[in-house]
């Protein structure tokens, strides 16, 4: 019987980590793409969604070039920031979350002069929804890693018996 359940429990073990490598392979299939093939393909969305003509399209690219470049460069310091120093003031976390407020209005600000009105609302449309859906995938995310310690500690204790 013991020899049952252990079996049972390396069964699903393996099961469970070929799903998670399934779903980060999914996940981070842009990784291996240029900021301008990203852009591209980003703008090519986005001009079907909002039916945008061709000069409209060339200035969304060139946009969404220049944020993805200095999302870039923000990651890469935010890299050597993080481990030079792991614990980020109040003042720190203040100025990036302000930093990141200030460049989405901006954003906006730009997308507003590059699209005409109707454009523009259905954009910021897509836009709460895109959000909502990312948060939403974030919490269900984060309650899978929440259910996945679970049932890896139900395991040790069933393995210990």
């Amino acid at each position: 019987m013991k020899n049952t359940i252990i079996i049972i429990c390396l069964l699903l073990s393996v099961s469970a980590f070929s799903q998670q490598k399934d779903r980060a392979e999914k996940r981070f299939h842009h990784t291996n793409m240029t900021t301008e093939e990203m852009a591209t393909l980003k703008s090519k969305k986005m001009a079907l969604q909002l039916d945008l003509n061709k000069s409209q399209q060339e200035e969304v690219k060139q946009l969404f070039a220049t944020e993805m470049n200095e999302r870039e460069a923000m990651k890469e310091n935010f890299k050597e920031r993080d481990s030079i120093d792991r614990e980020a003031s109040k003042a720190d976390q203040f100025k990036l979350m302000n930093s990141r407020l200030d460049r989405q209005l901006a954003m906006q600000e730009r997308m507003k002069k590059i699209l005409d009105s109707n454009q523009y609302d259905k954009w910021k449309s897509l836009s709460r929804k895109s959000m909502h859906h990312r948060k939403r995938r974030h919490a269900e995310a984060r309650e899978r890693m929440r259910m996945d310690s679970t049932r890896t500690h139900t395991r040790t204790e069933l393995l210990k018996n």
